[in-house]
């Protein structure tokens, strides 16, 4: 949960940051910020299902990746 937390806040900050300082645009970089933390992890779970991984560490990416998927509808909501 530690993880989850620290991945989803530097995400949504960096990608705030990055994107006002580019566009000076507060209202575009706050709906870039809701829709970061959400593909953030996305192709590793492609990677996972085109092969057929099982085990620990695929459960634990794909509980955090459905996580981040949660937290990411959260702040777009907020």
């Amino acid at each position: 949960m530690i993880i989850l937390t620290v991945e989803v806040i530097a995400t949504s900050f960096t990608v705030t940051l990055f994107v006002y300082l580019f566009t000076g645009d507060m209202t575009l970089s706050a709906l870039s910020d809701s829709l970061a933390p959400d593909t953030a992890l996305a192709r590793t779970i492609a990677v996972f299902r085109s092969l057929s991984s099982h085990g620990i560490l695929t459960d634990v990416a794909t509980a955090v990746v459905g996580f981040n998927d949660a937290a990411g509808i959260i702040i777009y909501v907020i």
